[in-house]
């Protein structure tokens, strides 16, 4: 999938910063300051992924960010 292009499920991801991409897959949660690119609840997950480290939030962030 490329993260430049929106999905059936989501918007494009390329951009996404740190803190975004934390607070979504380990609380399923948004930034205060963030507004949502879409407001359907279609990628609502139901077991956020709390395994997930800094250190892999991080090269997630490089990886979509490498798209610009």
């Amino acid at each position: 999938m490329n993260p430049k292009i929106s999905g059936v499920l989501g918007p494009e991801l390329v951009g996404s910063h740190f803190e975004l991409l934390k607070l979504k897959v380990t609380q399923n949660q948004y930034p205060e300051s963030y507004t949502p690119k879409r407001q359907t609840q279609l990628m609502t997950l139901t077991n956020p992924m709390k395994v997930m480290t800094d250190e892999d939030l991080h090269a997630l962030e490089a990886y979509l960010n490498s798209f610009k």
